[in-house]
């Protein structure tokens, strides 16, 4: 078993363990389970289906948020999950160059659910006057992906039913990550909605 407390994270523990592990992954509570949890600590539902998933959204599917009855608390308490995190996970990557790390995290994450590549990434970074180079970038994309802050999703060609190279899309392993980041909280329902049908499919996926 592994978490964010282990020394090694998951890819690499099953990497030690070929043959002899079973992988669960582990997702964020989705909105039907987010208001079943509500249900069960005796929070207050609203009558509002686009309200209540708004809240959802911002919140986030972190079943400990739930408790807390302010948006203040609940975002400090995605705060600290994020900081966690890149504590103690990411900084297993000896990461260099603190500030190139946090502009493509940051990057990344304000562009969820939009078509990035890492070319495009390197040439924003090398504009602002950082000298980063592809494969570092690629290292920091990795790290964020293994971390489970960020999860891929390649083009695909319907005709030759084969994956496209260059740009990508990358979801949030939970909407709370782009919400504890900005203090913005006006909704676009479209990179949002999209967000979480990604991860419900990689769900369904996994169960079948």
């Amino acid at each position: 078993m592994t978490g964010l407390n282990s020394y090694l994270l998951s890819g690499e523990l099953v990497t030690k363990l070929t043959g002899r592990y079973i992988e669960f992954e582990i997702y964020t509570l989705s909105f039907e389970e987010y208001e079943s949890m509500k249900l069960f600590y005796k929070k207050s539902i609203s009558s509002n289906p686009l309200e209540e998933l708004s809240s959802y959204i911002i919140d986030g599917g972190f079943p400990r948020s739930i408790q807390f009855d302010s948006v203040a608390d609940r975002r400090t308490y995605a705060q600290n999950v994020i900081k966690e995190i890149f504590e103690k996970d990411i900084r297993r990557i000896k990461v260099k160059d603190r500030d190139a790390f946090e502009i493509v995290k940051n990057f990344i994450i304000n562009n969820y659910a939009s078509p990035i590549s890492i070319n495009n990434i390197v040439d924003s970074l090398r504009k602002n006057g950082n000298k980063i180079t592809k494969p570092t970038v690629i290292k920091y994309v990795h790290a964020l992906l293994d971390a489970k802050i960020i999860y891929d999703c390649s083009r695909y060609d319907m005709k030759s039913k084969k994956s496209i190279k260059g740009e990508k899309k990358y979801y949030l392993a939970d909407l709370s990550f782009y919400y504890a980041l900005n203090t913005d909280n006006q909704m676009n329902y479209g990179p949002c909605l999209e967000n979480i049908v990604y991860i419900f499919m990689q769900k369904v996926m996994i169960m079948r």
